[in-house]
């Protein structure tokens, strides 16, 4: 439990940016549904990742510049989105370079959310 919580302040204390950048930013998720949600991701690296956070929650990786390869979305035991590469890249296609969001996770998708500079 306590790992968990040290997890969640890491991933909320870092720098928001663009989730699929290929730049110096982290991948950031954000929590639009009204219960906690189950992240499962995979990085650009090999690495992955897997917690529960709850709503509102903004998630970010621990390791600057990597990239998601597949995302998985979680709640209430059920799989709500499941993104390949491939769809991530489709995903970061429609932002422009340099442009930092955040996925919002909402019950019918994700979408782009700016972030202040």
């Amino acid at each position: 439990m306590r790992n968990h919580v040290a997890l969640l302040l890491i991933f909320v204390a870092f720098p928001l940016a663009g989730f699929v950048c290929e730049g110096v930013h982290s991948p950031v998720l954000q929590n639009n549904l009204g219960q906690p949600v189950e992240i499962n991701a995979t990085y650009s690296n090999g690495q992955s990742f897997s917690g529960q956070f709850p709503p509102g929650a903004r998630i970010s990786s621990p390791h600057e510049g990597l990239r998601l390869t597949r995302l998985e979305v979680v709640s209430e035991g059920k799989v709500l989105l499941r993104f390949d590469s491939d769809d991530l890249d489709r995903l970061q296609a429609n932002i422009p370079p340099g442009q930092r969001i955040a996925w919002a996770i909402e019950h019918d998708g994700i979408r782009p959310v700016p972030l202040e500079q």
